[in-house]
């Protein structure tokens, strides 16, 4: 093994010091067939989250109210379904107001100045509100199904927002310096004033910004993301795949769709009043509108109506308050179990089937219960074979594969090693994460049958088939605390020598309206000679089926 020692710059001139441990990788040919060995453990995995599923309770319909003591905190992060209410002011105060039976499954913990709120064994509760009154925030970090209004303006010098999943984020603002990130299906609401403002939105979501007025917005959008922005000065943005940008520019609405990089400026009110952004607000509203037809799969989008999408006969319904109608057609012929969006946990193998990293990898060891597998598989074409209960399904979707590292490393490539790992370790630096994002196309062939077509409650599905996704996309992100938080996002014009294809076995079980999927992949995460051999897994549950 040789040890060098070198310099990164980051973001902020910043110059770390780092120990990178470059070691020879060992050719090893791509493995292509399955043994029982992996069959096994991928069944395992599948049985385990279905008993999980069925372990949970209801809540009592008797809601409590609990007042508690934590310590001070100036951050927050919420995921699962909860609601949260933010003020800010003095002194701090939480309260918690859920069903009596539920309430003490609710975990509000302060860890390194962060109020983590999280639950355990809960379903189908009657209300999960927070109520939180801190005198400073500086970060909110808002995942799964949960959603955060603020109540009252939230002022400081600099805030940070995260959104991802299917969160929804409303919050009115005062500050100097705002940064979003902005994933998955969440949606962003910001009104009231933050001089410099930088946002990425990704994915499928959205952010509603034409109410906040910024001096100077640095942008980028990419995936089906949207974006509204009110700018005095400037807006810097980076589009890419389907984004798309909506600004305001002289008493006019005017919209980028196309990929590209653009700077645009502006001499826009200081701080517009209502009458200057009532006709640019009610005309967005009324005449912006998006339609997109893909075989049977429509999507309708009318700023101030109902979102629909529309697939086949079924139609799903988003209104304005985050209310979901399903509206499902029935159908004499077979359906299957492939669109809706997936969340659960991935993860590799060795060539060996553990957990184990190969000698001199150890840098990529994770933290599982932070490696989250999210797909959005946005169209399905069913045919049937025997029955109604038997047939074959494909389609296409999007996959997001989160490997969050468990030690504080960065990767990278080398010409002649391949991908290396880089420990880092400055003083009065704190590192908070580090991670691999991996994203895919995927097109499902799968086999399936079921018990009883025609029933959403009293029906068996079991079916399995092979993925196989094109990578579209990967990126590095290190997360530290230099005295402000940081983010550094990299990409490599090699894609870090990882494999542009995955073919993966698929199983998908479940009965009724609860379905869960498996994946294992045949080949290996890195080319061949290029890496160690590990082997991607995810499974998980699906969250909203169609």
């Amino acid at each position: 093994m040789e040890i060098k020692k070198i310099s990164i710059a980051c973001n902020k001139s910043d110059i770390f010091s780092v120990t990178m441990k470059n070691t020879l990788l060992k050719h090893n040919p791509m493995k292509t067939t399955p043994n029982l060995q992996k069959s096994a453990f991928l069944a395992v995995l599948i049985m385990l989250s279905g008993l999980s599923v069925s372990a949970q309770s209801k809540g009592s319909g008797n809601l409590t109210k609990q007042d508690r003591t934590v310590e001070p905190f100036t951050e927050i992060e919420a995921g699962s379904a909860f609601v949260v209410k933010l003020s800010q002011g003095e002194p701090q105060q939480l309260s918690i107001s859920a069903d009596d039976n539920y309430i003490n499954n609710i975990e509000t913990t302060v860890e390194n100045n962060r109020l983590v709120i999280t639950s355990s064994g809960i379903k189908n509760p009657s209300a999960m509100n927070i109520y939180i009154k801190v005198p400073n925030i500086t970060l909110i970090d808002l995942q799964g199904a949960a959603r955060l209004d603020s109540d009252g303006v939230l002022k400081g010098a600099s805030l940070t927002i995260e959104a991802s999943g299917a969160s929804k984020t409303y919050l009115e603002l005062d500050v100097m310096e705002l940064k979003s990130e902005i994933s998955g299906a969440s949606k962003v609401v910001l009104l009231g004033t933050a001089q410099a403002h930088k946002t990425e939105v990704s994915g499928a979501s959205s952010l509603d910004a034409l109410k906040l007025s910024s001096q100077a917005v640095d942008a980028e959008i990419s995936g089906a993301a949207k974006a509204k922005i009110y700018a005095v000065s400037e807006i810097n943005a980076d589009l890419s795949g389907a984004g798309s940008l909506i600004y305001f520019d002289n008493d006019e609405i005017r919209k980028l769709n196309k990929p590209g990089n653009y700077t645009l400026n502006f001499q826009n009110p200081e701080t517009p009043g209502e009458a200057d952004m009532e006709g640019v607000i009610s005309s967005t509203e009324s005449g912006d509108s998006t339609l997109i037809n893909i075989g049977d799969v429509s999507v309708q989008v009318i700023e101030g109506n109902p979102t629909k999408v529309t697939v086949g006969g079924n139609e799903l319904v988003v209104d304005e308050d985050g209310n979901v109608k399903f509206n499902r057609k029935r159908k004499d012929r077979f359906d299957g179990h492939w669109g809706g969006f997936d969340m659960g946990i991935n993860g590799y193998l060795n060539s060996d089937n553990k957990f184990d990293m190969p000698q001199g990898y150890d840098f990529l060891d994770l933290r599982m219960e932070k490696s989250i597998n999210v797909a959005l598989n946005f169209w399905e074409q069913n045919f049937n074979l025997i029955g109604n209960q038997f047939g074959l399904t494909t389609g296409l979707g999007f996959e997001w594969n989160n490997y969050r590292f468990d030690n504080n490393i960065k990767i990278d490539r080398d010409d002649e090693l391949g991908i290396v790992g880089m420990e880092l370790d400055e003083d009065g630096v704190g590192y908070f994460k580090s991670k691999l994002v991996v994203n895919y196309l995927n097109l499902p062939l799968l086999l399936e049958y079921q018990t009883n077509r025609f029933s959403k409650k009293n029906s068996f599905h079991i079916g399995g088939g092979l993925l196989t996704g094109l990578r579209i996309g990967a990126h590095t992100k290190m997360v530290y605390d230099d005295g402000s938080k940081q983010k550094d996002k990299d990409r490599d014009s090699k894609g870090f020598d990882l494999n542009p294809f995955k073919f993966s076995l698929m199983a998908r079980i479940g009965w009724g309206k609860i379905n869960l999927y498996g994946n294992y992949s045949l080949n290996t995460l890195f080319k061949d000679g290029h890496g160690p051999e590990l082997y991607p897994f995810a499974v998980g549950i699906t969250l909203a089926g169609w």
